[in-house]
């Protein structure tokens, strides 16, 4: 299991904290996906963007530098 987690965002704010696995599974893509995503090495399509944005619970622009 991996030790990178991601904070989910709820009703009153922030709550619990997703594992790579849970978040690639609420997204629908592989870890190795994700982590590619994650390392700036694959840049996700606007569909993919959107899908981590709301199993994260925030807007999908917030999850752009």
């Amino acid at each position: 299991m991996s030790s990178l987690s991601y904070a989910q965002k709820g009703p009153y704010g922030w709550t619990r904290a997703l594992t790579q696995e849970e978040l690639a599974g609420k997204v629908g893509i592989t870890v190795a996906a994700l982590s590619y995503i994650e390392r700036n090495n694959a840049e996700p399509r606007p569909t993919t963007r959107r899908k981590i944005a709301q199993a994260l619970g925030v807007d999908p622009a917030d999850l752009v530098e």
